[in-house]
């Protein structure tokens, strides 16, 4: 983002901080684009002056050394913004386990949600709620960490990667059914294991062929389960379940001409441990 290139640019732009104007537009398109209300926002030039006209109002009686956050700019445009997006920040300002910066940071992300230019990161984050030339960043990085953990625990923001994502009240009922999805460990232990012994590891008669004079059944095993309770032979091979989901990621990943096929067991197999 970019920041004052010299003394004059400070003075020009004060208390405003230069990637503002670009992440400001960036933020009226989206509005414009995805709010039924920013339809009727006026376009370009007009909005930007109305938005910073408002905000440099608002700190006008500030001590020098205070700079505009970046969520200063969400009052200016709460008009265009639909209701269904609009109650989500005013549920969230009206619950107990959220404090006045937790709200402030979630309208930011909400202003920043349809901006694919901008990275929502810890870094980037941090950097939009400066608001003093004076900040101690390093706190602040503290206060938003602990604040976005927060507000994902109220599931009212999404961790995506190292990126944190608005949620508007469908993608939070949508978000609160995956949550309460009971998946049975049992299942995903047999599920893990049909693919990796039935589609990836895959043997002539499920034997092991030593020579062309020798093959040998051999039982499977994941974690501490005999697939299909089959422990009759004297060999065994015996994954371990996070193992296999790796290779298989890695597999489903190399390009179609590496993939492992019928009758070879991938390299990522063959490291596992045999008893």
């Amino acid at each position: 983002m970019p920041l004052y290139e010299n003394a004059d640019d400070f003075a020009e732009v004060y208390p405003f901080i230069p990637y503002q104007f670009k992440l400001l537009g960036d933020v009226l398109t989206s509005i414009r684009q995805y709010s039924s209300s920013g339809k009727h926002m006026a376009d370009g030039e007009r909005s930007m002056l109305a938005l910073f006209k408002e905000a440099a109002q608002k700190y006008e009686e500030e001590r020098e050394g205070i700079l505009v956050p970046f969520n200063a700019f969400y009052s200016a445009v709460d008009d265009f913004i639909d209701h269904t997006h609009r109650i989500v920040i005013t549920t969230a300002s009206r619950n107990p386990r959220l404090d006045a910066f937790d709200v402030e940071l979630l309208k930011v992300l909400f202003m920043i949600k349809h901006v694919n230019s901008f990275k929502g990161d810890i870094e980037n984050l941090t950097t939009l709620m400066i608001s003093s030339i004076y900040e101690d960043t390093l706190d602040l990085k503290k206060k938003v960490e602990v604040s976005l953990r927060k507000l994902c625990d109220e599931m009212l923001v999404q961790k995506n990667g190292d990126r944190y994502v608005f949620l508007t009240n469908e993608e939070q009922e949508a978000e609160n059914a995956i949550r309460n999805i009971y998946i049975d460990p049992t299942e995903t232990v047999n599920h893990v294991a049909q693919v990796a012994f039935e589609e990836v590891i895959v043997m002539p008669n499920n034997k092991y062929r030593y020579s062309n004079r020798y093959q040998f059944s051999f039982n499977t095993k994941i974690d501490d389960r005999f697939y299909k309770n089959n422990n009759a032979n004297g060999i065994t091979l015996s994954e371990i379940q996070r193992f296999i989901i790796l290779g298989l990621l890695r597999i489903t990943l190399l390009p179609a001409g590496r993939q492992s096929r019928t009758g070879q067991t991938p390299a990522i197999m063959k490291s596992s441990g045999r008893s």
